[in-house]
């Protein structure tokens, strides 16, 4: 950053309460802490004020210029953006940063906005029962465009949809891609339900959570049609948090039609040393989803750890990925069947998209996401302060 504020030191707040999402939506709760991590380890021309929620405080350093508040309750909700306003006003916070999307009803405010699916394929919650949830979710985004200064957005793609959807705030929407950090080292964890021919064979592997947009059952349909060509395969592994009910009612019926069920895993959520285990002994990762505001960070994860990767073609899933994922048609389990077909066959191809998947997400770093959030901080600030 090239240039300094002279009128004292002013504060940032940030909300950091979506790390109580980590079970539910566990990328959201990374997004937020990877990039709060950042931030605050920057050399800035003001303090930063980070709301965190109950029993979280020690995941963030204290120190010179940074602060970490602990707030009250454990339920991410527009109520508990209130109770970060309510500080960040009461601190005299000059303006504040929302990674995870919710504007905390303050002013100036920078917001991140990564779920603009809910605009493109919005139908997915209302088919899933989850109607309410749909318009409530875009009534908050649309009042987070309303009343923020900047909206970073993680792909171009996503950009123009939003600047086309809202064109009364267009100038507000920024590209902004997300950092990818080293993969943490967890020790691996053999889990229960793993049997001795996957540490030799692998698996297929999916890693996110459960939803109509995510689109697992697809994927659960494409490997059932492959089973049925005879061919002997690895076990699918899908894991992530799953609702009961969606559990009942939409996975549990694509299980069943498969020849061979017992050869599909659904474990939920799992630790961490049970996703590093997972990782390391993956055939391949298969993303279907719909729609992403850049791309899963499984998908990430997945190249981190030389695993091959296939995903979905659509949205921002091309731009974030590059050529180092083999794309197909989500909503055609025999693309989803073709994709995963190669992969098993096809020696070059999973070694040309493991070295292509090392070098693109070195290309992805959290502390150019940041320079784009202090660059943008700096200029409102100098706007509206001098």
């Amino acid at each position: 950053m090239t240039r300094i504020m002279t009128a004292g030191r002013p504060v940032v707040g940030i909300d950091a309460g979506a790390l109580m999402l980590d079970k539910r939506a566990p990328g959201t709760a990374k997004f937020v802490r990877e990039q709060t991590m950042e931030l605050i380890a920057r050399p800035v021309p003001w303090d930063w004020l980070v709301a965190v929620p109950q029993g979280r405080k020690n995941e963030f350093s204290a120190g010179a210029g940074r602060e970490i508040v602990e707030l009250t309750g454990r339920k991410y909700s527009l109520f508990a953006t209130v109770r970060v306003a309510r500080l960040w006003k009461q601190r005299r916070c000059m303006a504040g940063i929302s990674p995870a999307g919710i504007c905390a009803l303050f002013k100036p405010v920078i917001c991140n906005y990564f779920d603009s699916s809910i605009f493109e394929y919005g139908k997915t919650w209302v088919t899933s029962g989850e109607w309410a949830r749909s318009y409530i979710l875009k009534w908050i985004a649309i009042d987070a465009f309303r009343r923020a200064e900047r909206v970073f957005v993680n792909s171009t793609y996503c950009t123009e949809v939003l600047r086309r959807r809202f064109p009364a705030y267009r100038d507000k929407f920024k590209v902004n891609p997300v950092g990818i950090s080293p993969v943490a080292p967890h020790q691996a964890e053999r889990p229960d339900w793993a049997d001795a021919g996957m540490d030799q064979r692998g698996f297929i592997l999916c890693s996110s959570a459960f939803s109509d947009n995510k689109n697992q059952r697809r994927l659960i349909e494409a490997y059932a049609g492959l089973q049925n060509t005879g061919r002997d395969l690895p076990p699918l592994v899908l894991i992530g948090p799953c609702p009961p009910d969606y559990f009942d009612d939409v996975i549990k019926p694509a299980v069943s039609a498969a020849p061979k069920p017992g050869d599909i895993i659904i474990p939920g959520y799992v630790s961490a040393g049970v996703l590093a285990w997972a990782f390391e002994h993956a055939r391949m990762l298969v993303q279907p989803s719909f729609a992403e505001g850049f791309s899963s960070f499984s998908v990430f994860q997945a190249m981190q750890k030389g695993v091959p990767v296939a995903c979905s073609n659509t949205t921002s899933h091309p731009e974030a990925v590059g050529t180092a994922a083999l794309l197909f048609d989500p909503a055609s389990p025999l693309a989803i069947e073709a994709a995963i077909t190669r992969l098993l066959d096809d020696a070059v191809l999973r070694s040309t998209l493991i070295e292509s998947g090392g070098r693109r997400v070195g290309e992805l770093t959290w502390s150019a996401n940041a320079d784009r959030v202090c660059e943008e901080m700096m200029t409102i600030m100098e706007v509206r302060y001098g």
